[in-house]
C-alpha cells in the first residue's frame, strides 16, 4: 500500500517546495488547513466503518487533497 501511494507522496512534497520557493506560505497554510479538515473528516467516517484500511484510505486522501490544492496554485 505505502509503495502504491508513494508516488502521490512525491508529487504532494514537490507542489510543497515549489510553494515554499515562490514564498507562498500564506496558500500552503490555508489550503493545508482546509485539506486536514476535509481529511479529518474522512478519517473518521472510514476508521469508524473500515478500521485500519479506513485510515489508510483516509491518508491517501489526505495526500492526494494536497495534490490537488498544489495543482490548483
Amino acid at each position: 500500500f505505502i509503495a502504491v501511494t508513494q508516488p502521490i507522496n512525491t508529487l504532494a512534497f514537490v507542489f510543497d517546495g515549489v510553494n515554499y520557493g515562490a514564498s507562498d506560505f500564506a496558500y500552503s497554510a490555508y489550503s493545508m488547513v482546509l485539506v486536514a479538515v476535509v481529511s479529518i473528516f474522512c478519517l473518521f467516517i472510514l476508521s469508524s466503518s473500515d478500521g485500519y484500511i479506513g485510515i489508510w484510505i483516509a491518508l491517501t486522501i489526505f495526500m492526494n487533497l494536497r495534490v490537488f490544492a498544489g495543482l490548483l496554485r
